[in-house]
């Protein structure tokens, strides 16, 4: 199940956060741990970070050259299927603001509403 979902600037501003479950984090707190993580990722050993896994519990990262999509969902989770519903969200932010960079300054962000995804009561197992 996603419990989270949050779209991160290259900073780690969090720009958009959507809760349908557990975690009770600031996203702020968040986007920076998580970008944090996936920098240090990249600076050591020279890749993008795709999944932080816990035993119950995974972050599925999708980062483009703008952006960061993140997905807080369980950890046995189909990821091929996070994964698509990730590329559906992101092609519908992408849309919804075209013109929209990275550099953006946070305020002028923080009132941006994106229609709803749809959330699956589950994720199939296949």
């Amino acid at each position: 199940m996603i419990h989270n979902f949050y779209i991160l600037k290259k900073n780690g501003i969090c720009i958009y956060h959507k809760k349908f479950g557990s975690l009770e984090e600031d996203p702020q707190s968040i986007g920076g741990f998580l970008t944090a993580i996936s920098m240090f990722s990249k600076s050591i050993i020279g890749e993008q970070i795709k999944v932080l896994a816990t035993a119950n519990y995974k972050f599925v990262f999708r980062t483009d050259d703008k952006f960061t999509f993140v997905t807080f969902t369980d950890n046995q989770d189909n990821q091929s299927e996070i994964h698509r519903i990730m590329e559906i969200v992101r092609k519908n932010f992408y849309q919804n603001f075209p013109n929209l960079k990275s550099d953006y300054d946070h305020y002028n962000l923080s009132l941006i509403h994106i229609s709803e995804p749809t959330r699956p009561l589950y994720i199939s197992y296949a």
